[in-house]
Parts: structure tokens; C-alpha cells; sequence
């Protein structure tokens, strides 16, 4: 299998259902091929040649007050499916978002539990401090 059919490959199998998710663009003559991904947030761009392979990311809008769009360098280095792992993990990770823990689930934070059970600024989870509150 050449290069660029093991690329387009590797872009196939992330495909589900036949919906075009990601755009190609093959440069014969500078023997590169690119393709584009996008999420709800991101845009990712992909490049590979017969010896390198590698990814970026560019956020799809500007934050507020900012009039460019943040990106980052993802995983790049030689053609090949070390690299192509190394790439999906970094755009796993990137994608991943943090749990914010609901009020109900903070481990209490106060050290002498005198706060009234009215204030809404107590974080303590009630029912597992240890002096009962």
C-alpha cells in the first residue's frame, strides 16, 4: 500500500455512516496530501507527504475581545502509524472536557463547620462531615 493510500485509509476508518466529515486535498506535484476535520470547536489540519506526517489545531472562533482564532501544534514526525496513534490521542485529549462537580459532591471545605445551613457560599457536603453538619 503507498503512503497516501494508507493515509486515506487511516481517515476512512474514523468516518461512520457516509458523512463526509473531513476534506481532502491530494497536491500531486508537491506530493502532499492534506485534509481537514472539524469538531463543534475545533478545526483540525492534518498533512502527510511519503516521510512526514503531522497535525494543528485552530480554534473555529475567536475568544471574546480577540479578533484571531488560538491554535496549537499537535503531534507530527515520520509517516507512519506511531505517528498517526501519537496524532488521534492528542486530538482525543484535546477534545476532552473537564467534570465540574456539582455542589452536592464537594468535599467539604471548611475547617470549624460554623457556616449556616442558609449561606450559599457553604461548599460543605452536609451528610459526610465528620462533626454531623
Amino acid at each position: 500500500m503507498t503512503w497516501n493510500e494508507q493515509f486515506t485509509a487511516w481517515l476512512k476508518s474514523l468516518v461512520r455512516f457516509s458523512v463526509r466529515v473531513i476534506i481532502f486535498d491530494f497536491d500531486e506535484t508537491a506530493g502532499r496530501f492534506s485534509a481537514r476535520m472539524f469538531t463543534p470547536t475545533h478545526e483540525y489540519g492534518l498533512s502527510a507527504t511519503s516521510t512526514y506526517l503531522g497535525c494543528v489545531v485552530s480554534e473555529r472562533t475567536p475568544r471574546p475581545g480577540e479578533s484571531w482564532t488560538r491554535g496549537n501544534d499537535l503531534a507530527d514526525g515520520p509517516f507512519g502509524e506511531e505517528t498517526w496513534l501519537r496524532i488521534l490521542t492528542d486530538i482525543v485529549a484535546y477534545e476532552l472536557q473537564p467534570i465540574v462537580e456539582s455542589r452536592d459532591e464537594v468535599e467539604c471545605s471548611h475547617v470549624d463547620h460554623d457556616c449556616p445551613a442558609e449561606d450559599p457560599q457553604c461548599m460543605c457536603k452536609r451528610y459526610e462531615c465528620e462533626d454531623g453538619l
